[in-house]
């Protein structure tokens, strides 16, 4: 019987290639799904990873039909050099994530590596009609948390006035603090899931998957459609939360966080799709935008044959993931401290001098973002203590052992904002602790007012990141960054005093007494516990 020209054998070096590829990011892909794609704001990620295997895998196959014979490794020296440039970036890129926990360039490492091989099996026509597909990949991983907090924020609070502004026009009893909506006798706090990146992140991702399947050959067509996403994602937000304030309005806040809390987020696509498509619809009326798409061929069905890999870069690219995992285990850090009995509960005794620990019904500014963002702290410590005059401290402290960069500790500045306060900088300072060590210990000081039309507060803290202080997000990040490539991780802690308003003319007053307990407490405690939270000389 004569072979089927359809099922046509793949061939070794190619077969070798491909599973090469599978073993590599498996443990990526596994990873993930147990981490942050099992997150509910990153489940859309294997969503379209998933999308981008099957529009390549489509494109291949339309490429694997139209080959008359099996493409060879390029021997032409841009050929050679483009395979050899992208597999060393992808190696790169893959050895530094993993070993320094940055998913998005972990799992982005596969975009130049599946662009190398099919610059060596395909070509550079082949690797150019396949962009998308790579580019959905890279769209895939989560996003590192630096550029989550720019943009969430502005979105998060737009939408809470936007949403206020609407329950005002139906006549709702409805008050905003940042992004807090008061509706009736029931406080909603707008969390990112609600009103952050992810949905503005997903629907630009459809949409640019809709203009690609769409595929219209006017430009500008494309390019209105994709420059609409944002605004229809902001529109939707600010309906889904009007639509979740209503509902908890009347029916409560059972019913509001039920099942119709997640019928809300279907909601939103269905808003923003629907958008996007009756905005597609309406440019097709316009003669400048619906240019008519030229006769296309048709295509005759011709049995698949494989293209070939030879020998040379299917070793190069098995070579590239043995040393891509081992570089990996050897850049991953390991621990620059031991945290053995380190208790953030043992640091707070009853009474620290003068100061006496109380419990005082002060709600305390969350050490993280909102409710809706898991917290990335290890520990977490917050109590409060008043003085022989009734002066009350709030005092809160948080620990990370292994600081990442995207966890670790942040500049309280952003908690006070996420929650609808404005902040005001006040002129830092520092003390010293000279009766414990020869050489005088000096802890720097940030100082800061929040206020909104109900709370006026007075903040001072530091922020350490393995031995020194840093309170800029890009400087701690570059901390962490090179820390880890030396090897080390890095713990990292965040110390803060405040004080809700006394009603003193000056907040001198109040940021001398933060800075007397603060001294008060360090003094009272073991060296092995300050070590942990200040710089020593």
């Amino acid at each position: 019987m004569a072979p089927n020209p359809h099922r046509a054998k793949l061939p070794l070096w190619t077969q070798l290639s491909v599973l090469g590829l599978v073993v590599w990011f498996t443990p990526t892909i596994v990873n993930l799904a147990r981490g942050p794609w099992g997150d509910p704001r990153n489940a859309h990620g294997p969503l379209i990873f998933l999308l981008a295997l099957g529009l390549l895998g489509q494109g291949l196959k339309r490429e694997w039909s139209s080959i008359t014979d099996g493409v060879s490794f390029n021997t032409t020296t841009a050929g050679r050099s483009g395979f050899i440039a992208l597999l060393t970036l992808g190696v790169c890129m893959f050895a530094i994530g993993r070993s320094q926990t940055m998913p998005a360039l972990e799992l982005g490492a596969l975009s130049p590596i599946l662009a190398a091989w099919l610059l060596t099996t395909h070509g550079w026509v082949v690797l150019r009609r396949q962009w998308f597909a790579l580019v959905l990949i890279i769209l895939s991983a989560p996003l590192p948390a630096v550029l989550v907090d720019s943009v969430t924020q502005p979105m998060k609070l737009g939408a809470s006035v936007a949403a206020d502004h609407l329950l005002h026009a139906l006549n709702y009893p409805v008050a905003r603090e940042g992004v807090t909506l008061t509706v009736g006798p029931y406080r909603l706090l707008v969390a990112d899931a609600c009103a952050g990146l992810k949905s503005l992140f997903v629907l630009e991702t459809l949409g640019l998957i809709y203009v690609r399947l769409m595929a219209h050959p006017s430009h500008w067509r494309n390019i209105i459609l994709m420059l609409a996403c944002a605004p229809l994602a902001f529109i939707a937000n600010t309906l889904r939360i009007v639509l979740l304030a209503l509902l908890t309005y009347h029916g409560g806040d059972e019913l509001a966080q039920g099942w119709l809390h997640s019928f809300s987020g279907l909601f939103l696509f269905m808003v923003a799709l629907g958008g996007l498509f009756a905005l597609d619809t309406a440019l097709g009326q316009f003669k400048a935008l619906n240019k008519k798409k030229s006769g296309a061929a048709s295509v005759k069905h011709a049995p698949i044959r494989w293209p070939h890999m030879a020998p040379t870069p299917a070793v190069l690219l098995l070579a590239a993931a043995l040393t891509g995992a081992m570089l990996a285990r050897s850049m991953a850090p390991t621990d620059l401290h031991t945290t053995a009995n380190f208790s953030l509960t043992t640091l707070f005794p009853d009474s620290i001098g003068e100061w006496t620990q109380v419990q005082a019904p002060l709600v305390q500014m969350s050490l993280s973002n909102g409710p809706s963002t898991d917290s990335p702290y290890d520990q977490q410590w917050t109590g409060t203590y008043r003085n022989p005059q009734g002066k009350t401290l709030m005092v809160a402290l948080a620990y990370v052992e292994r600081q990442t960069q995207d966890i670790k500790v942040h500049k309280p500045e952003t908690c006070y904002t996420a929650q609808g306060l404005s902040v005001a900088s006040l002129p830092e300072q520092s003390f010293n602790l000279p009766s414990i060590w020869q050489t005088p210990v000096n802890v720097p000081l940030r100082r800061f007012e929040a206020t909104n039309p109900n709370r006026h507060e007075i903040v001072s803290y530091w922020m350490k990141t393995g031995r020194q202080y840093l309170h800029d997000g890009l400087d701690m990040r570059k901390a962490i960054f090179l820390s880890g490539l030396k090897g080390h991780r890095v713990e990292g802690v965040l110390v803060r005093v405040s004080n809700l308003d006394w009603g003193e003319p000056d907040a001198a007053v109040a940021l001398q007494l933060h800075q007397s307990f603060l001294k008060a407490w360090l003094e009272s405690l073991e060296p092995e516990q300050r070590r942990h939270l200040i710089v020593e000389s």
